[in-house]
């Protein structure tokens, strides 16, 4: 007798049909209501509080290789943990919209032995930080936000689609009690992205939700955030918050990346921290060596190990900088590549690459 199938074995091959079905339509009246069947699947292997269903959907379409399926699944888990159909109770009635988590992706530097705060202080600049989201038009005017005003590290954020969905509920909680009951940052920053440099930037996060009760999402989800008149208001957005999260935190260097989904916000922040740690590496030899960019050799090495990075050693006439490291993202060739255009930028025009042992 064949072992009944359980119900995590049952969500996986209907996120597996549905998945294909979704693929495979031409554009039809059909598409849309699969979509929004798997969208449904998801949310409720989601809400049930395992990953596993979903992971062994796309496990299952890669081995047939169909990738493109996998892609949908992946997409559509991610839109499911960070979105989430809301009623929210007020005096002249219930109001029914969709509750989003973003993040907004900070980096901060402060010379020893200034300390970097796990919080940003209530205040003028903390308003106007979460205010200015409407003021630069990155949300409608009728949405409602909510930030938490608390500095998260890479390690404090939720790893799992699922925990993304718990934390989304609790930052729907506050939009009723304007202060969302999060998890607080970890008492120790966790070293894994880190240098060896005195005063290293620190990549921190902000996170929050906007509930829109329209059909106009935030920016950073509108069908095409890469417009110029899109790409305006997160300029002007970002040149402005840079300056309330200065204000609020009284440290010098400051870099503010604009507000995304989990994922993308968080590859932002490796991305902004990367190029501050270079920047700030370069700009602190300089002033020690009393010299300019281009006198400077960078000396670029893959150190191997369990977690691979690339090293930079800063090196000029008379005075030799402390290693520092690019923080590994994806692929070591790419990080190679965006490190020697990042020092490029900064006026690096010497540098000698050492490529033995990448993987």
């Amino acid at each position: 007798m064949a072992r009944p199938r359980t119900r995590h074995e049952r969500w996986t091959n209907q996120i597996v049909m549905l998945a294909e079905t979704v693929a495979m339509a031409v554009p039809s009246e059909d598409q849309p209501e699969s979509a929004v069947r798997l969208t449904h699947v998801l949310t409720r292997v989601l809400d049930a509080g395992s990953d596993h269903p979903i992971h062994r959907a796309v496990e299952a379409l890669d081995a047939r290789h169909a990738h493109e399926a996998g892609d949908i699944v992946l997409l559509a888990a991610e839109e499911a943990a960070g979105t989430l159909d809301v009623v929210l109770s007020r005096p002249g009635g219930d109001l029914r919209g969709v509750a989003s988590a973003f993040l907004v992706p900070l980096v901060l530097a402060a010379p020893p032995p200034t300390v970097v705060p796990r919080v940003i202080p209530q205040g003028a600049a903390w308003e106007g930080l979460v205010r200015s989201l409407r003021t630069h038009g990155l949300i409608d005017d009728q949405a409602s936000v909510v930030c938490h005003n608390a500095l998260y590290t890479l390690a404090d954020l939720p790893r799992s689609w699922v925990a993304e969905r718990q934390w989304l509920r609790l930052l729907v909680d506050g939009l009723s009690r304007k202060e969302p009951a999060l998890p607080p940052p970890a008492l120790e920053a966790t070293p894994s992205i880190e240098t060896p440099v005195d005063g290293a930037p620190h990549l921190r996060f902000l996170v929050g939700t906007v509930f829109s009760t329209g059909d106009e999402p935030p920016l950073w989800e509108a069908d095409d955030p890469e417009t110029l008149e899109a790409q305006g208001r997160f300029d002007d957005w970002l040149a402005s918050s840079a300056g309330f999260v200065q204000a609020a935190l009284g440290l010098e260097h400051v870099v503010v990346g604009h507000p995304d989904r989990w994922d993308d916000a968080r590859s932002a922040g490796e991305t902004l921290w990367n190029m501050a740690g270079a920047a700030l590496a370069i700009e602190r030899h300089c002033a020690q060596a009393g010299c300019t960019p281009d006198a400077v050799l960078a000396d670029v090495r893959w150190q191997g190990g369990e977690d691979g990075a690339w090293l930079v050693s800063l090196t000029s006439l008379g005075h030799v900088s402390r290693p520092w490291s690019w923080h590994p993202t994806y692929d070591p060739d790419e990080d190679r590549d965006a490190l020697l255009d990042t020092l490029r930028s900064q006026g690096i025009r010497r540098m000698a690459v050492d490529e033995r042992g990448t993987p």
